[in-house]
């Protein structure tokens, strides 16, 4: 299935199945995606500003220079994903699975990640905001 440079701003596609969709740079700001499936989906270089995500599974999902400002991602699995040079200014990361994910040049600036798991993250260079950062 692809979306590629699609846009969906707003959509509701809370519950669907979009593994291995590519959805390389499609516009889906604001969009529903609670308890979605992303598995091993192709996100390179969209627009996921202010998306509701939480519950939603991304393993393996392909994240690179895409924006997730002012995300909720809440609870969202995204073990093995790929997220260099990613925006995650100000997203809700809290409880989140990061197992294995691979964040270089990542800007998590704001964002919440208390309760998430960060093992076996492969790190890179990230920024990361002192004075409103949580500590993991």
């Amino acid at each position: 299935m692809s979306f590629c440079g699609g846009y969906l701003s707003g959509a509701n596609l809370a519950g669907m199945d979009l593994s291995d969709a590519n959805l390389s740079h499609a516009d889906l700001r604001g969009t529903r995606l609670l308890r979605a499936n992303l598995r091993d989906a192709l996100l390179d270089g969209a627009t996921l500003d202010e998306v509701e995500a939480g519950d939603a599974l991304f393993d393996g999902a392909h994240l690179a220079r895409v924006s997730l400002k002012r995300a909720n991602l809440r609870q969202a699995q995204l073990r093995g994903s790929a997220l260099g040079k990613a925006s995650l200014v100000e997203t809700d990361l809290r409880e989140a699975d990061l197992r294995g994910a691979r964040l270089s040049e990542v800007d998590l600036n704001a964002a919440d990640l208390s309760g998430a798991d960060l093992s076996q993250v492969g790190r890179g260079r990230t920024q990361r905001g002192e004075s409103e950062a949580h500590t993991v």
